[in-house]
């Protein structure tokens, strides 16, 4: 009897995280320094991962105090235009991730951002010499992302270590 109870239960959670739209994090989705949000509380507020273990998360709590959370009481921060504004120079649409591109040097490749009505992509612009010697740029979209967690994955990646201020 128990078993059919548990049973129903997981099915009710699987099905208000399809109506509700709701996101788990898992240990695949996280890396170290991760910033994510805190749900367990009355006021929900950003915390950063420090380890990630199969059953939850241990995240700085404030002032180098470490809690376990389960990943049911975090969930991923959104990536806002008040985020990139925050954290990375901004010129025309583009918030610009890589330094600020010199325009007069040659092959002075660079990462950007652009957000519009809450999607963001990121772009990756090359400098290109054609047969004939001119320059030329091409631009390439990299990916998309939506969580603030997912851009941190990509600036370790691919450019740089920067933190991310919240």
């Amino acid at each position: 009897m128990l078993n059919g109870r548990i049973n129903t239960l997981e099915n009710i959670i699987i099905m208000k995280q399809k109506i509700c739209n709701i996101v788990y994090l898992t240990a695949d989705d996280l890396m170290r320094k991760d910033w994510v949000m805190r749900i367990d509380v009355e006021n929900p507020y950003p915390v950063q991962v420090h380890e990630i273990l199969a059953e939850g998360v241990i995240v700085d709590n404030q002032n180098n105090h470490y809690i376990n959370l389960p990943y049911s009481d975090i969930e991923p921060i959104p990536l806002t235009k008040e985020i990139l504004e925050k954290n990375f120079a901004m010129y025309d649409l583009e918030y610009f991730i890589s330094e600020y591109p010199d325009h007069s040097l040659k092959s002075t490749d660079y990462f950007s951002i652009y957000h519009h009505k809450g999607v963001s992509s990121i772009w990756k612009t090359e400098y290109i010499e054609d047969f004939s010697g001119e320059e030329e740029t091409k631009s390439v979209c990299v990916t998309s992302i939506k969580y603030v967690h997912d851009l941190q994955h990509f600036l370790k990646s691919c450019v740089t270590n920067n933190e991310i201020k919240i």
